[in-house]
C-alpha cells in the first residue's frame, strides 16, 4: 500500500471509523509490511543489546574485586539463623555455581563449610509397603548413600575448622541409615563446636549402641548441645543416661534437651559451666528431686527456657533455691516456681498464665522477686480483677510490657476488660523506667480515647519527672481480636493522638477488619467470560 493511500486513513486514527471491506485488505497488507520492518529493528537491537552486555560484563565491578573480599562477601551470605542445607539453592553451593572463579574462592575458603544441616531421607508411614518393593527400596538406598557421600564431602571443604551441624531423622526413618549418619558426623567428632541431633534412640538399635560409646573428652570444642530423642528412650529398655561420658568432658555453656525421658537430668555434665539451658519433658518422666538439683547445680546459668506437657511435682524443699537465671521463658508458671528466688532476672516470658490453676499466685511471687525485671511477655486467660493484680504487682524497673489476654474460659466469665485496666498504670511511680508496651485483646474489651489519651501523658510526665526529653517511653500499640461497638473505635491519627506522635511515640492501634459490604458474596467465580 502507498503512503498517499495510508494518508487518505490519517483523518479516522482514534475514531470509531469502520473501515469498507475494500479498506480492510489495504490496511491489512500495510501492517504486514510495518511488522516485518519492525522485526528486523527487534532483532538488530537484540543483537546490538548482547553486545553490549557482553562488553559491560568485562568491566563489571564484580570482577576486580579481591578474593580475600569476595570470601567476606560469601561468608555474609550465609543463613544468619540456621545451619546450611545441603542445596543448590541455598550458601554456599549456589555461589560456588555461578562461574569458575566463584566456585575456586568458595572450596578454599573452609568457614564456608563449617556450618551444616543433615535431613535424612524419611519413608514415613509407608516404610512397611516399600520395604516389598525392591525398586523403591533401590531408590531410597541411592538417595540415603548419595547424601552420605555429599554430607562427607562438605565436611571435608571444612578444613580444620570447628563444625556446627544440626542432623533430623524423622520418625519411620531407616534405623541402619541414622547409624550410618551418626557414625559419619563421630568421624569428625574432635571438632564439634554446636551438635543439635534429632532421633529416636531404641533400645537394641546399631544407633543407640553407637551413641553410648562416645567417651569423655572426644568432644573437646563442644560448647553447645542439643538432644530431641522424641520419647523413644523409653521404648523397650530405658536409656542409662548417667553412663554417658561424652559431655562430661565438653566446655559445654548450652544444653537442649527435649523429650528424652527419665534419668535425663542424671548425665554427668558440668553444669556449673552452663550459662543457657533448655529442657523440655513430660512431667511423669520428671522428680522433684530432679528439679531440685537442677536448680542447685547451675550456679551460672543466665538463660533457661522450661516446658513440660502437664504440671511437673513441686520442689520437696523447705528452704528457697536462689538461681542465678537472668532470662527465662516458660510454657506456663509452674508451681516449683514459688520455691526460686531469681532476683537476678531481667527478662520473663510466659506462655500460658490462668488463675484457676495458681498461676497468677506463682506468678506474682516470681515478679515479687525480681527488682531487675526489664522485660515481660505473657499470654493470660485471667479476666479483669486479675489482670489488674497483676499490673499493681509489677516492679518499677520494668522496660517492656507485653500482654495478650485471652479472658477466663471458665464461668463466670467476668468483666470485660475496660479502662480501669490502664488506670492503675497512671498512679504516680508507677513503671517509671516503661519504654514499649503492647496489650492484645483475645476477648470482650476495649478502651476510650479519653484513658489512652490520659494514660500517655501520665508516660510524657513520667519521662518529664526523670529528665527525659524526648520522651522515655517510645512505643504503644493495642491490638483487638474482636470489634467493638462502632462508636468507641479510637483512630491513631485523630488530632488527640497525634500530638503523641509528634513528640515520638509510636501509637498503633489495629482492630478486626470491618464486615464485607461487597455485593458478590458467594457468587461464582467463572473461569471464562459467560458470552
Amino acid at each position: 500500500m502507498s503512503g498517499a493511500a495510508l494518508f487518505s486513513f490519517a483523518s479516522q486514527l482514534d475514531t470509531n471509523y469502520c473501515p469498507t471491506d475494500n479498506e480492510l485488505e489495504q490496511i491489512k497488507s500495510f501492517l504486514v509490511e510495518a511488522r516485518a520492518r519492525l522485526a528486523r529493528i527487534d532483532q538488530e537491537r537484540d543483537a546490538l543489546a548482547g553486545e553490549i552486555a557482553a562488553y559491560e560484563a568485562l568491566i563489571s565491578p564484580i570482577r576486580r574485586i579481591p578474593d580475600d573480599v569476595l570470601e567476606e562477601i560469601f561468608s555474609a551470605c550465609l543463613p544468619p539463623d540456621r545451619n546450611c542445607a545441603m542445596s543448590a539453592s541455598d550458601a554456599p553451593l549456589l555461589l560456588s555455581r555461578v562461574c569458575g572463579r566463584w566456585r575456586n574462592v568458595a572450596f578454599r575458603t573452609p568457614s564456608l563449610w563449617s556450618r551444616l544441616h543433615i535431613a535424612q531421607p524419611a519413608v514415613r508411614g509407608w516404610l512397611p509397603m516399600l520395604s516389598k518393593d525392591e525398586a523403591w527400596e533401590n531408590m531410597i538406598s541411592s538417595k540415603v548413600a548419595q547424601r552420605l557421600a555429599a554430607a562427607r564431602q562438605w565436611l571435608e571443604r571444612s578444613g580444620d575448622c570447628p563444625l556446627t551441624i544440626s542432623f533430623v531423622a524423622a520418625e519411620g526413618s531407616d534405623p541402619h541409615a541414622q547409624a550410618a549418619f551418626f557414625q559419619l558426623l563421630v568421624d569428625y567428632i574432635r571438632r564439634w563446636r554446636a551438635i543439635s541431633l534429632k532421633f529416636q534412640l531404641l533400645a537394641g538399635s546399631e544407633l543407640r549402641e553407637h551413641f553410648n560409646q562416645l567417651q569423655r573428652e572426644s568432644a573437646p570444642l563442644l560448647a553447645k548441645f542439643s538432644l530431641d530423642v522424641m520419647g523413644s528412650s523409653t521404648m523397650g529398655e530405658p536409656m542409662n543416661w548417667s553412663t554417658l561420658m561424652l559431655l562430661d568432658g565438653a566446655s559445654l555453656t548450652h544444653i537442649d534437651l527435649s523429650y528424652c525421658g527419665p534419668g535425663i537430668l542424671s548425665i554427668p555434665i558440668q553444669w556449673h559451666r552452663l550459662t543457657s539451658m533448655s529442657f523440655s519433658e513430660n512431667p511423669a518422666n520428671v522428680t522433684s528431686e530432679d528439679l531440685a538439683q537442677l536448680f542447685s547445680r547451675t550456679t551460672s546459668l543466665q538463660s533457661l527456657e522450661l516446658s513440660f506437657n502437664g504440671t511437673p511435682p513441686p520442689l520437696q524443699t523447705v528452704q528457697a533455691i536462689v538461681s542465678p537465671v537472668q532470662k527465662l521463658w516458660l510454657s506456663e508458671p509452674y508451681n516449683f516456681m514459688a520455691q526460686l528466688v531469681t532476683s537476678e532476672l531481667t527478662l520473663l516470658d510466659i506462655q500460658l498464665v490462668r488463675e484457676a490453676d495458681a498461676g497468677l499466685q506463682t506468678l506474682l511471687h516470681v515478679l515479687s522477686c525480681s527488682k531487675k525485671l526489664e522485660t515481660l511477655r505473657i499470654i493470660s486467660a485471667l479476666g479483669l480483677d486479675p489482670l489488674k493484680q497483676l499490673f499493681s504487682a509489677l516492679p518499677t524497673s520494668l522496660r517492656e510490657l507485653d500482654v495478650v489476654e485471652r479472658g477466663r474460659r471458665s464461668f463466670p466469665l467476668g468483666p470485660r476488660i475496660d479502662d480501669s485496666l490502664l488506670s492503675i498504670l497512671n498512679v504516680e511511680g508507677a513503671l517509671p523506667r516503661l519504654e514499649r508496651m503492647s496489650l492484645a485483646l483475645d476477648c470482650d474489651g476495649h478502651f476510650s480515647e479519653d484513658r489512652i489519651v490520659e494514660f500517655l501523658q501520665g508516660r510524657i510526665q513520667a519521662g518529664l519527672e526523670r529528665h527525659h526529653s524526648p520522651p522515655l517511653f517510645r512505643r504503644f500499640q493495642l491490638t483487638y481480636a474482636r470489634l467493638p461497638a462502632f462508636s468507641t473505635i479510637v483512630d491513631a491519627q485523630s488530632n488527640r493522638l497525634r500530638q503523641f506522635s509528634e513528640v515520638g511515640i509510636d501509637i498503633s492501634l489495629q482492630y478486626p477488619p470491618l464486615p464485607s459490604l461487597s455485593p458478590f458474596p458467594a457468587m461464582k467465580v467463572r473461569s471464562v467470560p459467560w458470552w
